[in-house]
């Protein structure tokens, strides 16, 4: 599947303000985040990066989708996902902030693993994750996670800014 997914992408990659793609795949996620408080910041400056739209929704989506996930596993009240965008130097940013339990330090080592799943049986592949480091980094970004057991966890995704 992975090597599947890498298909011809060079052939369906366009520049694309990242905040648009961002903007447009949210709405698609409004049953899964309806129930946390949302603070979107989108920032104010286009960010321009060189990917397949779909593809990069599909991150987008697995991100905050997860995040939900992680906060519902929970449940407590005042839960809370944060989605901004940035500029930094050569690269625009997107993070996927969430108020969740956190993960587990000897599972961040395995999380981006293909078929790597906390879930139970049934209720998820383990490749949402793993497909979607691999598409960041087809467009030249890359994905990292930073977490910490009980304060949540922040996925940040840096793609190179298409300045040309």
């Amino acid at each position: 599947l992975l090597d599947f997914s890498k298909g011809a992408l060079e052939h369906k990659v366009q520049v694309m303000d990242l905040n648009e793609i961002t903007k447009r795949t949210l709405p698609f996620l409004k049953s899964a985040t309806g129930r946390f408080r949302s603070d979107i910041q989108l920032s104010d400056d286009q960010l321009p990066v060189k990917v397949e739209p779909h593809l990069m929704q599909q991150v987008i989506f697995n991100l905050v989708n997860n995040a939900c996930q992680a906060m519902s596993a929970t449940s407590e009240r005042g839960s809370e996902i944060a989605v901004p965008t940035r500029r930094s130097a050569h690269w625009a940013v997107l993070e996927i902030r969430d108020t969740g339990p956190g993960i587990e330090p000897s599972l961040r080592e395995r999380i981006f693993e293909p078929f790597f799943t906390t879930k139970g049986e049934g209720e998820g592949t383990g490749l949402g994750l793993s497909l979607s480091l691999d598409f960041v980094r087809q467009f030249g970004g890359d994905l990292e996670l930073e977490s910490e057991v009980g304060q949540g966890s922040t996925f940040r995704v840096r793609l190179p800014l298409d300045v040309t």
